[in-house]
C-alpha cells in the first residue's frame, strides 16, 4: 500500500481528464452517486454473513457490482470521524484534520475540541425551538466528493447527506453542500445546523410532524433467522471446538419495553437495534423524492450514514448474534432500498457505492479466553499513573503532576503552557512520557511528535506509515501509543482505533454505469474510493484527495 501521493494525485487527474472527454463524447452524466457509509462494518463481514444475504442486497452489489476485498486504512485512529472524512475527501488525517471524534486544540487553547463543533452556529429542528450544540464542517481542511461534483457541474450538481450521528451527516456532506440533517436521539427529531439554512427542510419538518421515528415503538427485535444458524463467525479456540464463552444479550428485545410513551430511553434503544437505520432509508427516499436528485443533467450526490450498526457492535461485539443480526437487517433493508432506487431512477442510472468508516477488535474477554492475551486499558488509571512518574521526574517543577492533560487514546496530550511555565523542554517531556507509557501494561510502542514529523506518508514501516497519516500538527496529541494486538482502550464490548487489520479493514464496493464488475484482491486504500467515482463520472478529484484509483473499476469508463 505504499503510495507517492504526488504521482497518484497526477494519475488521478490524468485518468479523470481522458474519462471527462469519453463521457462528455459517448453518454449523458450520471444522474446520481449515492455513498452508504455502514458504521463499523468489518470487511470480512460479507464472508462471513454472506450465506445468510438475500439476493438483492449486498449480494448484488457483489454480484453485479466491483468489491475491492483488501481495502484498509492506511492510519491507525481508526474512528467514526476520521473514518468518514477520509472517505469522501480521499485523503487520510494528515491532510483534512478530522484527527479523531474530539481533541485537543493548543493554537486556540481550546479543550475537548468535537470533530465537528462549531459554537458559531445553532441546531435546527428541535422542538419547541429548543437550542442544541451548534454543528458544522468548519474543522474538515479538505475538499469532499460533492465539492468535486459542484465545481464539475457548476454549481448545479445536489448534494445531501443524512445519517444518524451528525458526523456522519457533516463530513461526508462536506462544505457546500445542499443540506444535511440527522437524528437527534433525544427527541426523535431529525435536525439539521443554521450552517446549512434558517430553518429545516419541509421533507425533514413533515418526517417529524408525522412522527415517523415512533413508529417502532414496542417493535420486537428477535433474531431474523433460528438460533442454530447463529454464533462465533472469526476467532475460535485454537485446536478446540470454538466454545461460546461472549457476553450475550437474550432475544426479543423490546424497543421502549420501560417507557409508557416514546422518550429518550425508547429512541436510545432504537438507536441501538437494526431498526434505527429505517430511520436514514426513510429520509433519503424523501430527499430524493422531494429534492428531485438524479432527475436532470447535473449528477447529484446522497451520502447516507448508517450509525446503528456501530451502537450495535460497541454494545455486544462482533461475534455476537446481535451483530449477525443486524447485519442481515442492513442486508434486506438495502435490497429494499436498492429496488427503490430501480423503479424510482431505473436500473443502471446510478452509481452506488458503499463502504465503512472502520472495523472493529473482538470482545478483550472473549479473545483472552482463547488464548490470545487480550486486556483492557484503562486511560484514566494510565493518564494517573505517568503523571506520577512525570511528577517524580520533575519534582522541582510545579505541577508536574498534571503534565498530561488528556489520554484520548492512541493520543497522550500534554500541557504545552504548564510545560512552558516550568521551564521544560516540551519534546524532552514527551519523549519522557512516551518511555513511561511503554511501561504501562497493554503498551507495545510510543512516538514523540518529533519522531512522528520524520516519518514519510509512504512510509515503508506499515506502523510508522499509520502512525504519520495519522498525525496532523496543532490537533494530534504529543505521543502516539500503539497497544497490544486483541487489547482495547475502553469499557465499551468491543471497540476500534488501532492500527491492527481488524479496525483497519474495511469493504469498498460500486456498483453502476462505468464500473468495472468483479471481486479484486489488490491491497488498496478506502481512500482510493473517491477518485475512482470521479474516474468512472470523468471528472476531476478533490484537489487534497491523496487516494490511489481503483483501475480495475475505472479502466471501462475510460474506454
Amino acid at each position: 500500500m505504499t503510495r507517492f501521493a504526488s504521482t497518484v494525485l497526477l494519475g488521478c487527474l490524468l485518468l479523470a481528464a481522458a474519462t471527462r472527454t469519453a463521457v462528455a463524447d459517448d453518454k449523458k452524466p450520471v444522474p446520481l452517486v449515492v455513498v452508504v457509509v455502514i458504521d463499523q462494518f468489518r470487511g470480512d463481514y460479507l464472508d462471513a454473513f454472506r450465506s445468510n444475504f438475500c439476493d438483492d442486497g449486498f449480494q448484488r452489489l457483489i454480484r453485479d457490482g466491483a468489491w475491492m476485498a483488501n481495502a484498509h486504512y492506511e492510519y491507525g485512529m481508526t474512528a467514526t470521524g476520521p473514518g468518514h472524512a477520509s472517505l469522501l475527501t480521499g485523503s487520510t488525517p494528515a491532510t483534512h484534520g478530522i484527527v479523531a471524534n474530539d481533541w485537543e486544540e493548543f493554537a486556540s487553547q481550546a479543550h475537548g475540541v468535537y470533530c465537528c463543533g462549531d459554537d458559531s452556529v445553532r441546531c435546527v429542528g428541535l422542538p419547541d425551538g429548543g437550542d442544541g450544540a451548534g454543528r458544522s464542517p468548519a474543522n474538515l481542511r479538505a475538499q469532499t466528493l460533492g465539492e468535486a461534483v459542484k465545481a464539475a457541474t457548476g454549481g448545479h450538481g445536489k448534494v445531501w447527506s443524512v445519517a444518524l450521528k451528525d458526523r456522519a451527516a457533516i463530513l461526508t456532506a462536506g462544505h457546500k453542500p445542499n443540506g444535511a440533517v440527522w437524528f437527534d436521539a433525544g427527541s426523535g427529531n431529525l435536525v439539521t445546523s443554521s450552517y446549512y439554512g434558517t430553518s429545516l427542510p419541509a421533507w425533514a419538518q413533515a418526517f417529524n410532524q408525522e412522527r415517523y421515528a415512533d413508529k417502532f415503538f414496542k417493535t420486537k427485535w428477535d433474531r431474523m433467522l433460528p438460533a442454530a444458524l447463529y454464533g462465533p463467525h472469526f476467532l475460535k479456540a485454537p485446536g478446540g471446538s470454538g466454545e461460546d464463552r461472549r457476553h450475550r444479550n437474550e432475544f426479543p428485545k423490546i424497543l421502549g419495553e420501560k417507557s409508557d410513551s416514546p422518550d429518550r430511553e425508547y429512541y436510545a434503544a432504537l438507536y441501538n437495534s437494526p431498526f434505527g437505520n429505517e430511520i436514514v432509508l426513510e429520509a433519503a427516499r424523501r430527499v430524493i423524492t422531494t429534492e428531485g436528485l438524479g432527475t436532470d443533467d447535473a449528477t447529484d450526490v446522497l451520502c447516507m450514514g448508517f450509525s446503528s450498526n456501530d451502537v450495535v457492535g460497541h454494545a455486544y461485539g462482533p461475534d455476537s448474534d446481535e451483530v449477525m443480526d443486524c447485519t442481515l437487517h442492513t442486508d434486506r433493508q438495502l435490497a429494499d432500498f436498492f429496488n427503490w432506487l430501480d423503479g424510482r431512477l431505473g436500473n443502471g442510472n446510478y452509481v452506488l457505492v458503499l463502504s465503512s468508516d472502520h472495523g472493529v477488535g473482538p470482545m478483550p474477554e472473549y479473545a483472552a479466553d482463547l488464548g490470545l492475551g487480550a486486556g483492557r486499558i484503562d486511560p484514566g488509571k494510565m493518564r494517573k499513573a505517568i503523571n506520577a512518574k512525570l511528577a517524580e521526574r520533575y519534582a522541582s517543577s510545579e505541577g508536574a503532576d498534571k503534565l498530561v492533560i488528556d489520554l484520548n487514546l492512541p493520543w497522550l496530550y500534554l500541557d504545552e503552557a504548564a510545560i512552558k511555565t516550568a521551564g521544560l523542554d516540551l519534546a524532552e517531556v514527551a519523549q519522557a512520557a512516551a518511555r513511561m507509557a511503554e511501561q504501562e501494561k497493554g503498551i507495545v510502542r510510543a512516538f514523540t511528535f518529533p519522531e512522528i514529523a520524520g516519518f514519510s506518508l509512504d512510509d515503508p514501516n506499515e506502523l510508522q506509515r499509520a502512525v504519520r497519516n495519522s498525525y496532523f500538527p496543532g490537533r494530534s496529541g504529543h505521543v502516539y501509543l500503539h497497544w497490544e494486538r486483541y487489547w482495547y482502550k475502553g469499557s465499551k464490548q468491543a471497540g476500534h482505533g488501532a492500527a491492527y487489520d481488524y479496525d483497519q479493514h474495511v469493504p469498498v464496493l460500486m456498483m453502476g454505469p462505468g464500473v468495472a464488475p468483479g471481486r479484486f484482491t489488490r491491497a488498496v486504500s478506502p481512500t482510493g474510493m473517491v477518485p475512482t467515482v470521479c474516474a468512472v463520472l470523468g471528472i476531476a478529484p478533490p484537489a487534497t484527495a491523496t487516494g490511489e484509483v481503483y483501475s480495475e473499476i475505472a479502466r471501462v469508463a475510460a474506454n
